[in-house]
């Protein structure tokens, strides 16, 4: 059965259960508006059932949906991916980062990667430091050396944070060649050769 905390006190607290009855339970630091599974109930004759109030009833409400909705922002904010980084220097990583810019998770794309990340855990830094700490660990088990290559792949639906992200990696990443793309860019304009137009054969004839 669910309980909700109606009220607080230093020792003990008033719950309501789900039939509309009062209970005394030890105070295990709730909080009123907490909703409980598994009180401790004191040891005496069940309170006098009571009808509560209409208000009661809505400020248990209104607290387990501000409770709800402060657990989904606190997600939102800080655990929930909104862009990826795909770090390429022939071990292959991809950072996702949070709103905030902070790598969430980090996966390596091929068995490289997968020996570049044992024992590391970049959960919580910036995608720059994250960078940093991977090439240096990358040029220390030699999969890099000074100078070479290392292509950054921006996956973000704003392009306020591709610059914000590209021009951070740009700047802050030294000892080897950066070169930074879009994702959706690379998606929807491959690489081709020109063709020249039907204008310029018949120019030619001419």
């Amino acid at each position: 059965m669910k309980y909700i905390v109606m009220e607080c006190y230093p020792s003990f607290v008033i719950l309501l259960d789900e039939d509309g009855r009062f209970h005394k339970a030890a105070n295990l630091h709730y909080a009123v508006g907490d909703t409980v599974t598994e009180p401790v109930l004191m040891r005496q004759h069940r309170l006098r059932r009571r009808k509560a109030s209409p208000w009661a009833y809505a400020a248990g409400a209104l607290a387990a949906c501000l409770t709800l909705l402060l657990g989904l922002l606190v997600y939102q904010l800080f655990m929930y991916p909104v862009s990826s980084i795909v770090l390429r220097m022939n071990p292959e990583v991809r950072m996702d980062l949070n709103s905030r810019g902070s790598v969430v998770e980090l996966t390596g794309l091929n068995s490289d990667a997968a020996a570049l990340l044992q024992g590391y855990d970049g959960r919580g830094k910036d995608s720059l430091t994250v960078s940093r700490e991977l090439i240096g660990r990358a040029m220390a088990m030699g999969f890099l050396s000074e100078g070479d290559k290392v292509v950054f792949t921006i996956n973000t639906p704003d392009e306020v944070r591709f610059i914000q992200y590209g021009t951070a990696l740009r700047q802050g990443v030294g000892g080897v060649t950066v070169e930074i793309y879009d994702s959706h860019t690379l998606l929807v304009t491959p690489d081709r050769e020109e063709i020249p137009d039907d204008d310029d054969d018949d120019d030619d004839d001419d």
